[in-house]
């Protein structure tokens, strides 16, 4: 059985695989969770296409926090001023991704049309993403594509708030989380930020993981990509000592980012079993 509570669609900028190609990668009986950033393009394909196939959808978003990403679940029901928000900081993505090309269009007049950048990673909400932009710019400057990823990302946080989504500080997310009735979870913990390479060390994550419990966090994503077993031990006993619950999850987006869903098949069952009891019975009771 397949329990895998954090991977990304081609809703997401930088997930290549269609909801029924990244389904493919489970079977019946298995839980599947869609956390795409940000967006809830894909639930009701998703939702609609899980159950078809007898496998558990379970309907998420993940976030982008200070020095960190949250992970939201909704295990129960949506309230209407949760797509309303969505609805809102989609059209501000929107515009802002076509406010950013125009300042590389400007810098770089060789840079392909907007359509054309757009279809490098065609996006099912017609959305420019971060990674399509950077590939654009690293074909016309010359650039790796690390150093136009960089450039890109640099732009954007340029442009004001109100023109482009606002960023969310770490307690206003989770309790807008919590406000919306889904559940508040760190994800990949270790993982580094911005462009960096490695993971962060233990003393940076422990830090982190308390602060963020006192603000109102109920899980960790405890075994992601590039996962260790040290690090595993580490936030279990976090979880353990904070009443926390613990999510595992692949972080897929396609073959060269993310692991395999299958490749969740090896770990503990007795963590899996733990899982389980939480997205099947516990959900109400914990939040």
């Amino acid at each position: 059985m397949i329990i895998d509570l954090h991977m990304h669609s081609h809703y997401s900028p930088d997930g290549r695989y269609s909801i029924p190609k990244l389904l493919d990668l489970f079977s019946q009986g298995d839980i599947a969770g869609l956390t795409d950033h940000e967006t809830v393009g894909g639930w009701e394909e998703f939702e609609k296409e899980a159950e078809n196939r007898g496998i558990k959808p379970i309907l998420g978003v993940e976030w982008f926090a200070d020095k960190c990403h949250i992970l939201s679940y909704f295990l129960n029901s949506v309230p209407d001023d949760f797509y309303k928000f969505m609805q809102n900081r989609r059209a501000i993505e929107k515009s802002c991704m076509r406010t950013l090309y125009k300042t590389f269009k400007e810098k770089f007049p060789r840079l392909e049309s907007y359509d054309e950048v757009l279809e490098l990673r065609a996006h099912p909400e017609s959305i420019l993403g971060k990674p399509a932009l950077s590939d654009a710019v690293s074909k016309v400057t010359g650039f790796d594509r690390t150093q136009a990823e960089d450039m890109v990302r640099k732009e954007k946080k340029k442009i004001p708030f109100g023109t482009r989504p606002t960023p969310f500080y770490n307690n206003e997310i989770i309790e807008k989380i919590i406000g919306w009735n889904a559940f508040p979870v760190l994800a990949h913990p270790y993982r580094n930020f911005g462009g960096k390479k490695g993971r962060q060390d233990r003393k940076s994550v422990e830090e982190r993981v308390r602060d963020l419990s006192n603000k109102g966090i109920k899980g960790i994503d405890v075994y992601s990509w590039n996962s260790n077993g040290e690090e595993l031990d580490h936030l279990l006993g976090l979880c353990n000592e904070l009443g926390l619950v613990p999510v595992i999850g692949s972080d897929f987006h396609h073959e060269n980012k993310g692991l395999s869903p299958k490749d969740l098949k090896a770990i503990d069952k007795t963590l899996k079993k733990r899982v389980e009891k939480w997205v099947r019975k516990d959900a109400l009771k914990i939040i």
